[in-house]
């Protein structure tokens, strides 16, 4: 198994997943196993891609829904938030014009950096207050961003 961790603002060891570790230990107790400990990465966690495609995603769509547009979807909301913030421009040599590239929310190495995360999530709270009149809270603290 491989898990991630962080030193919490007390300095004490927080394992990430550390109640499905056990879980599983005590399933398997009569096999050995390890645990690959990985350090920190610049990428966004999985609880930080909960936070997009959940709660954001969720609020945005369901104040269209309450407004009474029901012709919108969650895909809709997503491939709004995409065309709106969660990209690139590149230059391309070829059409010598700048072109949107999707910013991957995944933890490949070409995923959203938690800095790129923070920039676009008070974006995207400030338009949510701005034009839909919702607010958009930050992720749970005790996510905290190394997670």
């Amino acid at each position: 198994m491989k898990t991630r961790y962080y030193i919490d603002e007390k300095e004490s060891l927080v394992i990430i997943d550390y109640d499905k570790i056990v879980d599983y230990a005590k399933r398997n107790k009569v096999q050995a196993g390890s645990i690959d400990i990985l350090a920190d990465s610049d990428n966004i966690s999985h609880k930080q891609r909960m936070y997009f495609f959940g709660l954001i995603v969720d609020k945005i769509y369901n104040e269209f829904i309450r407004r009474g547009n029901d012709e919108v979807t969650k895909s809709i909301v997503k491939k709004f938030l995409h065309s709106q913030w969660l990209h690139t421009e590149e230059f391309c040599p070829i059409t010598g014009k700048y072109e949107k590239h999707d910013i991957s929310l995944s933890n490949s190495s070409k995923g959203l950096d938690k800095e790129t995360f923070n920039e676009k999530k008070l974006l995207i709270q400030k338009w949510g207050a701005e034009k839909m009149g919702i607010d958009i809270p930050d992720p749970d603290p005790n996510w905290r961003m190394s997670k």
